[in-house]
């Protein structure tokens, strides 16, 4: 790739970051950091695509991936003196491809990790007190005065929902992992058939990635994937042609089963509605959030509509019956599953 400068050509720089006016040698997903401008295995068909086109090209594609988003409301609102202030983030048209093999390890460890944290809450939850829950006290000493003070200070936590039934609780029902890229494991890539073939399990590194933070206030990408892929494919569709396969995409199929589910095992209703609370129109997720309602299948609805019966049942109000709700995706708070009278 090559970067005109009135007369002068600079050959594209991909290892090449600023931090301010600061020039720094940067690695990434696709490009390693020790062999400048040289791309991974995984990565060589984006990558010699990036290297071929010329930097006023990609800056096109761009443009116009940025503008298509926009008319699907891929938009942000941002509060400004003059009041609220609608903008675009600008896209490239840069995949960086994952392998299924690599998702399906990340997705297990995610889940060892979220079976873990839920248990914790749930013991927490489920004690008199936080001082008074199994995991506290297995703690040694000193890290254990840290943890309790840590808790009962958190602004999210509820002392008023300590109660017994809540050991089983679906606590963490829909979690967003934020992951850094490790580039050691992808430098170490090419020693794994060998050091497999020797049974040398111990001398393979670890995932590729490490968590950077957990988003566990009910976040969703999955709108914003499909209309980036349906962007790309009307821009250029032989950047996705060129890796293959793709998995497909059932993340919509999934939430709503999620959320069904969850939501029958913790209330044992079976004939419930699930629905999706929106955050309000001025908010930077509103427009996903009437996506994720259309195609997911969760029913879209103001807090407004909903009232306790004389029961304790969470019900909808409709214009012919008032069905029970049984669980809520809401980008307000982290509610999942509602009230059971029994528990």
């Amino acid at each position: 790739m090559k970067v005109r400068s009135k007369d002068k050509k600079k050959a594209y720089n991909p290892n090449l970051g600023f931090i301010g006016n600061t020039e720094v040698k940067v690695s990434n997903y696709l490009f390693s950091g020790k062999r400048m401008r040289k791309a991974y295995i995984h990565a060589k068909p984006v990558a010699d695509r990036i290297l071929k086109e010329e930097i006023s090209s990609h800056y096109l594609e761009s443009k116009k991936l940025t503008k298509f988003l926009k008319t699907r409301d891929l938009t942000f609102s941002k509060k400004t003196s003059k009041g609220y202030k609608t903008f675009v983030v600008p896209c490239t048209t840069t995949v960086v491809p994952l392998q299924k093999s690599l998702f399906n390890e990340v997705e297990k460890a995610s889940q060892k990790l979220m079976i873990a944290l839920r248990c914790v809450l749930q013991d927490i939850y489920g004690s008199k007190n936080v001082r008074s829950s199994k995991f506290a006290k297995s703690l040694p000493k000193e890290i254990r005065k840290i943890f309790i003070e840590s808790i009962e200070n958190c602004p999210t936590y509820l002392p008023q929902l300590h109660h017994k039934n809540m050991k089983k609780y679906p606590f963490l029902d829909n979690v967003g992992l934020d992951l850094v890229l490790v580039e050691d494991y992808l430098q170490k890539s090419a020693n794994f058939p060998a050091l497999i073939a020797k049974k040398d399990i111990d001398a393979l590194p670890n995932l590729p990635f490490r968590i950077l933070e957990i988003n566990a206030g009910s976040p969703s990408g999955a709108s914003n994937n499909m209309n980036m892929l349906e962007g790309i494919y009307a821009q250029n569709p032989e950047i996705l042609e060129s890796l293959g396969k793709l998995m497909p995409n059932d993340h919509f199929k999934i939430l709503g089963e999620t959320y069904k589910s969850l939501g029958e095992n913790w209330t044992g209703i079976k004939d419930g509605v699930q629905i999706l609370l929106p955050p309000g129109g001025q908010n930077g997720a509103a427009p996903e959030i009437h996506q994720l309602a259309a195609y997911s299948g969760l029913i879209y609805a103001d807090p407004d509509q909903l009232y306790q019966d004389e029961k304790g049942y969470i019900r909808l109000r409709t214009v012919k019956e008032n069905p029970i709700v049984t669980a809520i995706y809401s980008r307000v708070n982290t509610d999942s599953a509602l009230y059971d009278p029994s528990k």
